[in-house]
Parts: structure tokens; sequence; C-alpha cells
């Protein structure tokens, strides 16, 4: 039950994700200019989707994989999973890693959220501007690209979990 729960979960996120309209209803914007909301999830997911993209980027495509795997590896063993306080806490790690990571990377023209936070959101730009000031003012120059090279691949639990979410389908469909 565990399972099917993180795998709705999962594909709830995905959907409020997948369809992020930056002029929908939330936190920081009053209204769409139609009163339309053109999230799937209606208003929940706009608001969801509104604050983890520009909180964290496109890292918040990290739970929504964790979630999966962790799902799938619950039905495919009928066993609950073990040390679930430290899968949080190592998934929260791993976000805030990715989002400086991708903070480091250059904003693409077609990214728009109304605040253009880059691609790893504001905590991601705070986080990495954190890092390289400091150093700037060390005289280690511009570090951004370092940051961003050595917290993208710390950040890469949601890759393990990706991993993990394709060994538990494999299991789960008989390939494995």
């Amino acid at each position: 039950a565990a399972g099917v729960l993180l795998v709705l979960l999962a594909l709830g996120l995905t959907a409020a994700l997948a369809t992020y309209e930056p002029t929908d209803h939330s936190f920081n914007t009053a209204a769409a200019p139609d009163g339309m909301v053109r999230n799937m999830l209606g208003p929940p997911g706009a608001f969801a989707s509104d604050l983890l993209l520009q909180s964290v980027g496109l890292a918040a495509w990290l739970p929504v994989l964790a979630m999966l795997a962790w799902g799938f590896r619950a039905m495919a063993s009928a066993r609950p999973l073990e040390r679930g306080w430290l899968r949080v806490l190592l998934l929260l790690c791993g976000l805030l890693l990715a989002a400086i990571g991708l903070a480091g990377l250059p904003l693409p023209s077609l990214w728009h959220t109304p605040q253009a936070q880059g691609l790893g959101g504001a905590v991601g730009a705070a986080l990495l501007d954190g890092l390289t000031v400091p150093a700037a003012k060390l005289g280690a120059g511009d570090v951004g690209w370092l940051m961003a090279l050595l917290s993208g691949p710390l950040g890469l639990e949601g890759a393990y979990a990706a991993a993990q979410f394709l060994a538990a389908l494999s299991v789960l469909f008989g390939m494995y």
C-alpha cells in the first residue's frame, strides 16, 4: 500500500510540474489574465509547482524520481522501505546540492518563471552565491563553475533513485 501511495504521489507531482504555467494563480501571481488555472491539478498543483520550481528549479524533479524508485521498490519487494528518515534526509541534501549545481549553469532563453531565478531556483542561487562570494573575496576568483561541477554529482541522489526505479521496474515486470 505504501508503494502504491508513493507512486501516486510521484505521478501527481509529475502532473503538477509538467503542466506548470507561470501565469497561474500562485504565491506571487495574483491571477491568470483570463482567470483560468491551467495546471492539471488546479490551484494546488499551481501553488506546488510554482513553489518548487522557483525555490529549487529543475532539481524539483528529484523527489519525483525518488518517490517512483521507492514506490516501485516497495511494491516489488512487498517489504517496507528501510531507514525512511535517512532516505528523506539524503534526498533533501541531494535536492540542495543539485540546486546549487544547476544554479551555476547558464539560463536558457526558454526558461521562464516570473522571477527568472535560474535553473537552480532561488535557493540554488543563494547557496551558490554563499559559496562563491567568500571564495572570491579570498582571491579564489570565479569559482561558480567549480561549485556547479562539484555540487551537481553530489546532488545525483536523484540519479541513484532513477537507477533504483529502473531496477524495480525490471523486477516488477519480470525482466530481471
